[in-house]
């Protein structure tokens, strides 16, 4: 969803969708993503707590590697970063309704993502004492090049269909509907609220 607001807005500053793409829009778009960052932190917290009530050794051995070095850190930078402060700028109106609001809090989600994946899986790479590896280290360069290496092959694939794909999907049975897309529980602003 991160990357979406941010491909969202690359094609809004070029004026693909300049007349189309509206600001309720923006703001289903962006809901989304909040949702996604509360769905994220319900199922890492129930994780949590399923592992830490039942008290196995063999599963219980997942947060005590990440509880060595710099790893603690890196949990407490997932716990704030990646729910606490999205979940807060997101609860503003005008950070989910205005571009570059979105725009900000997406870059930073894609970006915690990518720590959170090397929370889940560089651990348990492990040092001549047996240690999880801390989290800057070489191991840290290869995640980096991966990401870019990755993500430029996928970068150049859309680029690449782009000329050919047309981004609105003309023969969409609903097009008109998504077009002129609106959410009556949201007036816009200086809308006179109808009488009951």
């Amino acid at each position: 969803m991160a990357i979406g607001v941010v491909i969202t807005w690359w094609l809004l500053a070029r004026g693909d969708y300049k007349g189309i793409f509206n600001t309720n829009q923006l703001h289903c778009l962006t809901a989304l993503a909040f949702a996604f960052v509360v769905f994220w932190a319900y199922v890492t917290f129930s994780q949590y707590f399923l592992i830490w009530n039942a008290n196995v050794p063999e599963e219980t051995f997942w947060y005590n590697i990440r509880e060595h070095g710099d790893w603690l850190w890196v949990g407490m930078l997932l716990l704030f970063g990646h729910f606490f402060l999205p979940f807060f700028a997101w609860l503003r109106y005008r950070n989910k309704a205005e571009i570059r609001p979105a725009l900000r809090i997406s870059l930073w989600i894609a970006v915690i993502i990518l720590v959170d994946l090397c929370y889940n899986v560089l651990p348990a790479l492990r040092d001549g004492h047996d240690d999880p590896q801390p989290f800057l280290s070489l191991n840290l360069l290869w995640v980096a090049t991966s990401v870019i290496g990755v993500g430029g092959i996928c970068a150049w694939s859309y680029l690449r269909s782009f000329p050919t794909a047309k981004l609105i999907p003309i023969r969409d049975p609903r097009i008109v509907e998504a077009l002129t897309h609106h959410d009556a529980a949201a007036p816009e602003p200086g809308a006179v609220p109808a009488a009951h």
